[in-house]
């Protein structure tokens, strides 16, 4: 009987030390699949970031640098670094019209200004804005209907028909003059709407 349970207790000596075995080393294959796996992402995280960081822009400075043309820089690089590869702004440049501050991107054109070219840029604006403000708020005599034409001083229903009749009849107001040929409008009149109106 002793050996019997002696017996039995050595099986299950044998089957605990097998079991702890097979544990072990199960574990220890999770642990490098893992670690194996972790290695894989963190190599293919490292060749993204180098390929990133390896990649060239192409950019095309025109304009007032002393050389115009097309450079490769690294992403990243900002105006002035792109600038001074073509050799700096020529005296004539304006420097502070540009943003050098600013990332470039692909395929970028950056275009330097001469001082001239900027000056000559504000006229065109100021002639614009000018103009704008020359037709702004004016009637024009000439394609205006009744409720527009009696938004002018002194000109209602009556003589906004008659002024549209007259155009009908004898074709559009060569200038705004032309209007006191219709009934009624008369020089005093006509001095009250002159600034409200146009031919144009």
């Amino acid at each position: 009987m002793f050996n019997k349970l002696n017996k039995k207790y050595t099986a299950l000596v044998v089957i605990g030390i097998l079991t702890l075995f097979f544990l072990v080393v199960f574990s220890g294959c999770e642990n490098n699949k893992n670690s194996v796996s972790l290695e894989s992402e963190n190599e293919t995280k490292t060749r993204q970031e180098i390929a990133t960081e390896a990649k060239d822009l192409y950019v095309y400075v025109t304009g007032a640098v002393k050389k115009p043309g097309v450079y490769a820089v690294k992403q990243g690089s900002r105006v002035f670094e792109v600038i001074e590869k073509a050799g700096g702004m020529t005296k004539a440049a304006k420097k502070d019209y540009i943003n050098q501050a600013e990332t470039v991107a692909d395929s970028q054109n950056i275009n330097i200004i001469t001082k001239k070219q900027y000056k000559k840029l504000i006229s065109n604006e100021k002639n614009q804005n000018n103009d704008n403000k020359t037709g702004s708020g004016k009637i024009n005599i000439n394609s205006a209907d009744v409720a527009e034409l009696t938004r002018l001083s002194g000109i209602g229903e009556a003589k906004a028909k008659a002024i549209i009749q007259y155009r009908n009849e004898n074709g559009n107001f060569t200038n705004i003059e032309d209007i006191k040929k219709v009934s009624g409008i008369g020089d005093a009149l006509f001095k009250k709407i002159s600034n409200e109106i146009t031919a144009n």
